[in-house]
């Protein structure tokens, strides 16, 4: 009896890591892999169409979301949104600029305990802020957290930005995973 039961927790101790696959979704021109060490399933993803857009000063750009939202009980914010924008002109490769920029925005969305920091992802040095969101409802948690991302990738850093917004996923239950194992290069 003591075997059995041994051999069904060492059997179900090596299920559990088969159960987390890395996640690879392609658009039109991108393809986007991570691994968060969550199953299959766990997110919602929607992948939008490419959006054509020009500026008031006229510079045109492409613009891919990709969004993944968990929505099952418990998690009523969930949400990873990556959105790749293929800009015709030169866009900023100045990490300590990108870093104000996050910072200032989630100040304009009135965010507490704001942090901001330079780091690696995907293999380029990128930007990163982080801050408690107000969710505004009268039941539930007062905030969640947010984590605001921005880097060039290595194939096209003159024209491409990505930005990474991680929603109500805690630092060390997926957001510092998919930062660690994000990468993002092109389709085909």
């Amino acid at each position: 009896m003591k075997n059995a039961l041994m051999l069904a927790l060492v059997i179900s101790f090596l299920a559990i890591p088969a159960l987390a696959v890395p996640e690879n979704i392609t658009t039109d021109l991108y393809k986007v892999s991570f691994d968060m060490g969550l199953p299959r399933g766990y997110f919602e993803i929607d992948i939008r169409d490419p959006v054509a857009t020009e500026s008031l000063a006229g510079n045109k750009s492409t613009e891919y979301y990709i969004i993944m939202s968990n929505s099952s009980a418990g998690n009523l914010f969930q949400e990873i949104a990556i959105h790749i924008s293929l800009n015709e002109e030169n866009v900023t490769t100045d990490t300590e600029f990108m870093r104000i920029a996050l910072k200032a925005d989630l100040q304009d969305l009135t965010a507490q305990n704001i942090e901001s920091t330079t780091r690696e992802i995907d293999g380029v040095n990128g930007a990163i802020a982080s801050g408690d969101l107000p969710t505004g409802l009268p039941f539930g948690p007062e905030t969640v957290e947010n984590y605001h991302v921005r880097y060039n990738p290595l194939f096209d850093p003159n024209h491409i930005v990505i930005d990474i917004d991680i929603l109500d996923i805690p630092w060390d239950e997926g957001a510092l995973q998919l930062l660690k194992t994000i990468h993002i290069e092109k389709a085909g």
